[in-house]
C-alpha cells in the first residue's frame, strides 16, 4: 500500500521500499495581459515564474523532474502559446528534458482574467530526500531578496535567488536542507524547517536588513541549512551575497 505524506508544501508517496514520487504546484490569477488583470505581466513571464515555484520545490529535495503539467485558464493561441514559450525557457535554463512538459488550455469559453496553474512530479531515493535532514547547531542562510508582484523587476530581476546560484546550492555536499521561500514568508518557512527536525529555532531579527515577515512570491529567495564552517567556501562558489539568518538548537 502507497505511504502519502504531506511536508512543507510537498506531497510525498512512497511507491515502494526505496523510492518516492515527489509532488508540487503553484498557481496564479489575476497577472497577464487580459482585461480584468490586476497586475499587467506578458504571459510568457507569468508563467515562467509559476513553473519557476514547482520546479524549485521538486529540485530543492534532491528529486529528479518526472513530469511538468501546465493548467492554462486561457485560450490556446496566443496567450497559451507564450506560457508554454515561457515555461519551456525555464526547463532549458535548468537544463530539465523539454519532453516533461504536458498540458491544457480553456479552448471552448472566452477568458477576460488569466490564469495558470503548474504541477512538478519528481522522483527519488527516499533515503536521498533532503528532507528533515538539517542538524543541531546548523546555522540558517537566506540566498535572494523576498519579493512579490510589481516590486520584481521583469523580465529578470538581480535580487532574486537565481537559477544558476540555485542550482550550486542543490548540488552542495555542505547544505542540508533548502526551501524556497513563497507566500508565507522566511520566518514562517523557518519555524517549519525547525519543527521538521524537532529543533528549535533562533533568527538573528534585529540585525536583519530584510523583512524575514514579508511573502516571497515566486521563489524570489530561498532558505538552506549548513554548518556555518562552510560558509566562507559556499560564498566562493555563488555570484549573489547569502545572509546569515540564525541557528538551529
Amino acid at each position: 500500500m502507497l505511504k502519502i505524506s504531506k511536508k512543507r508544501d510537498l506531497s510525498i508517496i512512497q511507491i515502494n521500499d526505496t523510492q518516492s514520487i515527489i509532488i508540487s504546484c503553484d498557481a496564479v490569477g489575476g497577472i497577464g495581459l487580459k482585461t480584468y488583470d490586476s497586475i499587467k505581466l506578458s504571459p510568457d513571464l507569468v508563467a515562467y515564474y509559476t513553473a519557476r515555484v514547482a520546479l524549485m520545490e521538486i529540485l530543492s529535495v534532491g528529486a529528479s523532474l518526472v513530469t511538468l503539467v501546465d493548467t492554462l485558464s486561457v485560450e490556446m493561441e496566443p496567450t497559451g502559446e507564450q506560457m508554454i514559450k515561457g515555461i519551456r525557457r525555464i526547463l532549458d535554463e535548468l537544463q530539465l528534458d523539454q519532453s516533461t512538459l504536458n498540458g491544457s488550455t480553456e479552448d471552448l469559453v472566452p477568458t477576460v482574467q488569466t490564469g495558470i496553474g503548474v504541477t512538478a512530479i519528481g522522483i527519488s531515493e527516499t533515503n536521498q530526500l533532503k528532507i528533515a535532514c538539517s542538524q543541531a547547531g546548523d546555522a540558517i542562510y537566506l540566498l535572494g531578496i523576498p519579493k512579490i508582484g510589481s516590486e520584481i523587476s521583469y523580465p529578470f530581476d538581480s535580487e532574486l535567488c537565481s537559477l544558476a546560484n540555485f542550482k550550486v546550492l542543490v548540488q552542495s555536499p555542505f547544505i542540508h536542507e533548502i526551501i524556497p521561500i513563497g507566500s508565507k514568508g522566511i520566518a514562517h518557512e523557518a519555524r517549519v524547517l525547525a519543527e521538521l527536525n524537532d529543533f528549535h529555532v533562533t533568527l538573528n531579527n534585529s540585525q536583519l536588513v530584510v523583512d524575514i515577515q514579508k511573502a516571497g512570491g515566486p521563489a524570489s529567495c530561498v532558505i538552506f541549512t549548513m554548518p556555518e564552517q562552510y560558509a566562507a567556501e559556499m560564498q566562493k562558489n555563488l555570484s549573489q551575497q547569502i545572509t546569515k539568518l540564525g541557528y538551529l538548537y
